[in-house]
Order: C-alpha cells, then sequence, then structure tokens
C-alpha cells in the first residue's frame, strides 16, 4: 500500500512464504542430512512459514521505518529507525530487546575521510527526484537510443515458446552496428554533461562541473576510435523483442558479437496463458550451449502461485 500527498509518503508492505515440509525436507536430507522435523525437534519449534511487515514514512525532515520479522504469523522481533534530516542523526530500537535508544549522528567526519560529503546538500538534490522528473530523465535517454536505430525487421505471428507454453507474438529484430553504437553512446554523454539531475549530485561527492565534462569528453573520444576502428558492415548486437497483442513485451534476447569464436546470447522470456505461466533467463555461447539457465512454471489460483524452477550453470573450462 503506497501514499503520496504534499511532499509526506508512505508505504506498508507485509509478506508471507510458506513451502511444502515434504519437498524442503527432503531436499534438506540431501544437502545437510536433516530434515525439517529434525530443525524443529533441536529448536523445538515449527517452521511452518516466515515473514516481515513493513511501513515505511518519509518527509522533507526525515524518514521512519518499522521492519518486524514473524515466525509462524507470530512477531518475533522489530525495529524502529528514524532518520533526522535537521539534526543529522539517526536513532534505532529494538523494543523487544531493550527500551533504550540507540543515537548515532549521520556526520561520519574525519575518522571515515567522508567531511567533503554534504549530507544536507545530497538530501535537497534527492528531493528534486520525483516520480515526474525522472520519468522525465528516462523518456529522454530512451528517445536517445530509439532516435538512433534504424535496421529494424518486423515478422508477424511468431511463435514464442517458453516451457509448455507457447503464444503468438509479433517478432522485432533490430540490428546494431558500430556506426549506430557510436552515434548512441556519443548523444547519451553529450546530454548527460548538460542534464541537471546529474549535475546537482556533484557537489555532493566533491566532483566540479569541469571535472565531469572533461571525463565525459574523454569517453566520447573513446567510444569513437573503439567503434571507428571495428568492421562497420558486421553486426555487434542483434536484438530480437517479442511484442503480444497488448503491446507488452513478452520477450528479449540479445546476441553480443565479439568474434566468431566468442558470441554470447542473453534471453528472458515471461508469458502467461489464462491461470498458467511460465519465465526463462539464460546466457549461451556462440555454440547455442547454456552457460546458465533458470527456468520455471506456476499455475495461479485465488492469487497464489504455485510452481517450480530450476537453475543450472555449466563450466566452460570443463
Amino acid at each position: 500500500k503506497m501514499n503520496k500527498k504534499d511532499g509526506h509518503s508512505t508505504m506498508d508492505v507485509s509478506a508471507t512464504l510458506s513451502y511444502d515440509k515434504d519437498t524442503v525436507g527432503a531436499m534438506l536430507q540431501s544437502f545437510l542430512g536433516m530434515t525439517i522435523s529434525d530443525i524443529e525437534a533441536l529448536i523445538g519449534i515449527p517452521l511452518n512459514s516466515i515473514g516481515f511487515d513493513g511501513i515505511l514514512a518519509t518527509d522533507e525532515n526525515g524518514m521512519y521505518q518499522n521492519l518486524k520479522l514473524n515466525l509462524n504469523a507470530v512477531d518475533i522481533i522489530s525495529l524502529d529507525l528514524f532518520l533526522d534530516y535537521t539534526g543529522n542523526e539517526m536513532l534505532l530500537h529494538f523494543p523487544e530487546l531493550s527500551p533504550a535508544y540507540l543515537k548515532q549522528s549521520l556526520d561520519i567526519g574525519d575518522e571515515y575521510a567522508s567531511e567533503d560529503f554534504n549530507f544536507d546538500e545530497f538530501s535537497e538534490v534527492l528531493k528534486k527526484y520525483t516520480a515526474d522528473s525522472t520519468g522525465d530523465f528516462i523518456k529522454r535517454y530512451v528517445k536517445l537510443i530509439t532516435d538512433e536505430v534504424e535496421d529494424v525487421k518486423l515478422t508477424k505471428k511468431e511463435k514464442l515458446v517458453v516451457g509448455d507454453l507457447t503464444v503468438e507474438s509479433n517478432l522485432l529484430t533490430v540490428y546494431f552496428y558500430p556506426e549506430t553504437l557510436k552515434n548512441i553512446t556519443t548523444r547519451v554523454l553529450e546530454e548527460a554533461k548538460n542534464d541537471e539531475l546529474i549535475l546537482d549530485l556533484l557537489p555532493s561527492f566533491d566532483i566540479t562541473k569541469e571535472e565531469f565534462i572533461s571525463k565525459v569528453d574523454d569517453a566520447i573520444n573513446n567510444a569513437k576510435e573503439t567503434f571507428d576502428s571495428l568492421p562497420q558492415d558486421d553486426e555487434i548486437i542483434i536484438m530480437k523483442v517479442y511484442v503480444g497483442k497488448d503491446g507488452s513485451i513478452l520477450g528479449r534476447t540479445m546476441e553480443f558479437i565479439n568474434s566468431l569464436e566468442d558470441t554470447r546470447t542473453l534471453g528472458l522470456s515471461y508469458i502467461e496463458d489464462n491461470n498458467k505461466g511460465a519465465y526463462e533467463l539464460y546466457l549461451d555461447n556462440n555454440d547455442g550451449e547454456s552457460i546458465f539457465n533458470v527456468a520455471g512454471s506456476h499455475t495461479i489460483e485465488n492469487k497464489a502461485y504455485t510452481g517450480s524452477a530450476s537453475f543450472e550453470m555449466v563450466s566452460e573450462e570443463t
């Protein structure tokens, strides 16, 4: 639950994790030689579920956070945390352990060589990062990238298969050549040189605008030299985007082509069909062999997800 009004924001978050004891117990037996029942007998309490509740509230003067850890739906320990921007201090409180509060100054001082970091100034800068300003920030840089993308192929009614689910989608294949990547890189860096959201952060880290611009100019020159030295007719990246009927992105693959012997393909897909879902995240080498792979599927009933996932990693040296 989230609420924001007149510079004040609050958030209430709760989560509970339960599990199948027989399945997890069998896994622990294989790895540790102990089942869930053995652990419960050892500590003297059942382990049915674990969860947490969190409350976060912020305004221009500070932040309050309350976290509670619960076991079997019973709160076992909690934490109160207060940040006072005006007083430049933090308070910690563990009610179950002590009525006392631990106070810590946010001005760490010379001991940790942080005297150049201005916390008050940094807090003022962070207030500028509203939903509107960050949204505009993202849109501007995304547009800089998409404006340079010209070589795109559209394939309609493409089948996307994830696990045992298959959906129909539109496939966009985008080809990135050295010239394209050079233009994207230089335009993004040139925009950053005059980006107020970035420039406002520099004084907090004791970086002058002149130093920042000098570093950006060096990066621009290095990018130009690097991309100009590559064969201009060869793709460096081939990106495939699977788009659903509602315009949502169902899957994406990125093929990074460094050479014939060193190609990597990174893929991520997530699809749902009625009450079923399936997902996959993988990295393959140039032979199409998996370096790592995460795959899973689930069913949805009464807003509860039941399923399984697997993780596989293979060393290329073996």
